[in-house]
């Protein structure tokens, strides 16, 4: 199971760097082996949203969560006093501690390209690097 961290998604809905790569990983399995945090959910609706594209948002959240099986990720405020250890121990920025407490709570692996998460003990995959093991 995966934890798709914010970039990845970004990737593949703006066609950046390793787009390719990225719609050939999520193309290959099953949305519900995907997880996703509901703060990424909610940075990457604030993007869209500011740039005035809502048609791409409501694709988005369609095929993620009507058409697909992405499970969506909260975390609690009894999470907040991890996240901020997290933060302390690796040196993670606030978003990237979060995503880091959600892969430990619910035993997922990183999909990433954020190389913070490299200096973590259970650090993180690319999309490449997971296509590659198969």
């Amino acid at each position: 199971m995966y934890l798709i961290d914010t970039n990845i998604w970004l990737s593949a809905l703006y066609q950046a760097d390793h787009a390719d790569a990225v719609k050939h990983f999520l193309g290959h399995f099953t949305s519900d082996k995907f997880y996703t945090t509901a703060f990424s959910l909610n940075t990457i609706s604030m993007i869209l949203k500011r740039e005035k594209r809502d048609d791409v948002l409501t694709r988005f959240l369609l095929d993620l969560f009507v058409d697909g099986a992405v499970t969506l990720i909260h975390l609690h405020p009894e999470d907040i006093k991890r996240i901020l250890r997290t933060m302390d121990q690796y040196g993670l920025d606030y978003h990237d501690a979060h995503q880091y407490v959600a892969l430990e709570k619910y035993n997922l692996t990183m999909v990433s390209f954020n190389e913070a998460f490299e200096g973590t003990e259970r650090g993180r995959k690319t999309p490449m690097q997971i296509m590659a093991l198969l």
